[in-house]
This record gives structure tokens, C-alpha cells and sequence, in this order.
């Protein structure tokens, strides 16, 4: 007979995987219309406009991957809306929202899209971020797309400008067991504040390898130096407890 432990994680994937499976939000054709928002002025009159640009990471569908627990479920015409901070993807020629569980990755042209524990000024959120490396402290990518304006002329010299969307792009460093504390940009400074524990260590070896640490491959090689030193560090612990 099944323990009730075992009972409950059974529904619970059960319940995930239907939640997948099922439509969560459905939009009446695959192709797109156009992105449209309603504002109101100060009499309270109502003005529908059309919104530059696009809410999506890549306007194209392209072949990718679910996964859930690590799994790969299924191959699906997929991409990442940067607006809705979702994953869509094509079924019976329907637009599909993912459901959006930290048991479940989607993979899309070579990207791997994780839903995440984050802090934002603070406050513990949730959202989709972009992995750029394995290991227990991990480089995140987060890009998420907003709307701004319409911004109506004050006098006869400016010109309206319609809404559009915006790109807002920042990087997220994720210690194992933790969430993900953004920084202000790849720096030295900022990297180091976050793995402040080794601060010595990774100064000396940034700058014995000359690095500036303002990419993502120098960032990822600093992180993979630091996981070796929390290792190294692990296995002295140990020694001393086993003599």
C-alpha cells in the first residue's frame, strides 16, 4: 500500500501536468493581431491605441522543449512573451499560456527558461529568467518588455508620441538554496557584494586572470571558482568532523 507522502506527490504531478496540458489561457488563432491598450484622459473619455514594437522575446515560433522534474514532456512550436512574463506555445493551431511552476523549463532556441524565486527591492517574487550556466550558484538573464507612454503633447511645440514597448534587461545571481538578488549590471563590485563570503579568494583570482567581470563568460568562470571554493570548503569541514 501507498504512504499518504507518496499519495500526495502522485496527485501533486498529476495536478502539474493536467494544469500543462490543459489551456490555461487560449486565444482564438495562432496568428497575432495587434497589441492594442485603452487609456483614459482627464474627462474620463476613453482612447484605444495601437502599441509599438512587440510583447515578444522573438515575434517567431520556433521548436522547443517542456520539461517537468527534468523530464522532457514534449517538442512544440513555442516563445517567450517578455509582456505577460509567460511561455506560449501552439496547440491545435491555438495560443497557449504555460503553466508557470518552478517543476517546469522550457527550452527555446537554445535557451533554457526557468520560473524562479527572485527579490525585487526586497520582495520575494517569481517570474521567468533565462539560465546562463550550470552548477549551484547560477548567472540568471532576465528580460522583461513594458509599455510606454501614449504621452500627449503639453503645448502646440511637442509632438504626441504613441505607446511602444520597452526592453528592460538585467542579470540575477542565484546562490544555491536562495533566491535570485539582482545586480546592478556585471561588474566586479556587484558580483562580489553578492559572494561576499569569498570576497578575498575571487578578487585575487579576478585579477590574476585580468578580469573585469562586466560579461557573462568572465561572470560564469568566476562563478564556477567560486562553487570550487565552497566545495573545497565542504570537504575541509568534513575532514576535521571525521578526525
Amino acid at each position: 500500500m501507498e504512504s499518504v507522502g507518496s499519495l500526495r506527490n502522485t496527485f501533486r504531478k498529476s495536478s502539474i501536468l493536467l494544469a500543462i496540458l490543459l489551456p490555461v489561457i487560449c486565444l482564438a488563432q495562432a496568428d497575432d493581431e495587434p497589441f492594442k491598450i485603452t487609456t483614459r484622459d482627464i474627462n474620463r473619455i476613453e482612447h484605444e491605441y495601437l502599441v509599438a514594437g512587440s510583447p515578444y522575446l522573438d515575434q517567431e515560433f520556433k521548436l522547443g522543449q517542456w520539461f517537468l522534474y527534468g523530464k522532457k514532456q514534449k517538442e512544440l512550436a513555442m516563445r517567450f512573451d517578455a509582456y505577460h512574463d509567460a511561455v506560449q506555445f501552439l496547440q491545435d493551431d491555438q495560443k497557449v499560456f504555460l503553466s508557470k511552476s518552478k517543476d517546469i523549463e522550457a527550452h527555446i532556441d537554445g535557451k533554457t527558461y526557468q520560473y524562479i524565486d527572485y527579490l525585487d527591492h526586497g520582495n520575494l517574487k517569481a517570474g521567468y529568467f533565462i539560465r546562463l550556466n550550470d552548477g549551484e550558484t547560477l548567472l540568471y538573464l532576465r528580460t522583461i518588455k513594458t509599455i510606454k507612454g501614449p504621452i500627449d503633447p503639453e503645448n502646440g511645440y511637442t509632438q504626441f508620441k504613441p505607446p511602444k514597448f520597452e526592453t528592460n534587461v538585467s542579470y540575477y545571481i542565484k546562490p544555491k538554496g536562495k533566491p535570485a538578488m539582482p545586480l546592478l549590471g556585471l561588474s566586479r563590485k556587484e558580483v562580489f557584494a553578492v559572494l561576499w563570503d569569498k570576497y578575498s579568494e575571487l578578487r585575487t583570482y579576478a585579477r590574476e586572470h585580468k578580469f573585469q567581470v562586466r560579461d557573462e563568460a568572465e561572470t560564469v568562470m568566476l562563478l564556477a571558482y567560486y562553487d570550487q571554493l565552497k566545495a573545497d570548503e565542504r570537504e575541509g569541514t568534513d575532514a576535521i568532523k571525521n578526525n
